[in-house]
């Protein structure tokens, strides 16, 4: 079935951009009362219920056999677990506009995984110009100067790093998703959730058993907004939407995300980015242009006659 790209497609990649892109601010305000190891679990279990109620009123099965467990305790930490808590930690030292910024490194990873993880999957021309570009957007962002002096380095730096980390994590998960066994868009989602949830809260409960002593009505409220919609709504966008109308159509999220992002960290927490974020973000966004693109390609391998 060709794939198809009219208004519910394009109305759904709106929801998702707006639910990812908020989703940093989100958490910034979690994080003000909520330990950053609590904001993960919470946001796990209450996502893991309302999507084993969808399996339920689906009558879906979950899925079965050891080996796609594991798979999904491999997504659940990989693609859940760790960058949902280096993203809270992080975003309590850094600005949420800059976070959902360092999130757009996460197609550029996707590039060397495939490389590395997946043979049938070439690199073209155009692929290793847009990743230089791309790279040279990360360290515009962090501070050339910073990274000469690691050693020194402050919080904010190690913050930044950690949301790199997690832009690697779900890197890595999307570049996994192409070598695990097929089990079902829905029952891959909610299994994924189901063992995240349970792994997330033992830790928390483990490392901080008070964590919750405390709690704001803001920051609870940003934790359900969290799980209802970045994580629950988004999944099941996200899975829909490429079924309908393809990746590469997804794709395009990867230069909303940051714009909406920027936007709502400026209007709602007063957040402001200096011109060398600014210029980081544009050099990301013109390697992933690139990537994405043959024209480059096309271009530097004609011949002098041709031109």
């Amino acid at each position: 079935m060709p794939f198809r790209r009219g208004l519910p497609e394009w109305t759904t990649l709106l929801v998702l951009v707006s639910v990812w892109g908020s989703s940093f601010a989100l958490t910034k305000i979690a994080v003000q009362t909520i330990p950053p190891i609590w904001v993960p679990a919470l946001r796990l279990v209450l996502a893991a219920v309302l999507l084993a109620a969808v399996m339920a009123v689906r009558r879906i099965s979950w899925p079965r056999g050891a080996n796609n467990w594991l798979w999904l305790a491999w997504f659940a930490v990989i693609g859940n677990i760790m960058p949902f808590f280096m993203i809270s930690w992080a975003t309590q030292h850094v600005a949420s506009s800059l976070a959902g910024i360092l999130m757009a490194v996460n197609p550029l990873l996707v590039l060397v995984l495939s490389r590395l993880l997946l043979p049938d999957e070439p690199v073209r021309l155009s692929n290793v110009i847009g990743f230089l570009i791309g790279f040279a957007g990360v360290v515009m962002l962090i501070g050339p100067a910073a990274l000469l002096q690691l050693g020194d380095a402050g919080i904010e730096l190690a913050a930044q790093f950690a949301l790199i980390l997690a832009a690697f994590g779900y890197a890595s998960m999307n570049v996994s998703a192409r070598l695990a066994p097929k089990m079902g868009l829905i029952p891959l989602s909610a299994g994924t959730m189901f063992v995240a949830a349970l792994m997330a809260l033992a830790a928390a409960i483990i490392h901080d058993p008070n964590g919750l002593v405390g709690v704001s009505t803001s920051s609870a409220t940003a934790v359900l907004l969290l799980a209802l919609f970045p994580t629950t709504l988004a999944t099941l966008c996200l899975y829909w939407l490429v079924a309908r109308a393809g990746s590469r159509f997804l794709a395009m999220s990867n230069y909303a995300v940051p714009v909406f992002a920027i936007l709502v960290g400026w209007f709602f927490l007063h957040e402001r980015l200096d011109a060398g974020d600014l210029a980081g973000f544009a050099l990301i966004c013109l390697g992933l242009a690139i990537s994405e693109s043959r024209l480059l390609e096309i271009v530097l391998r004609q011949r002098p006659e041709e031109r």
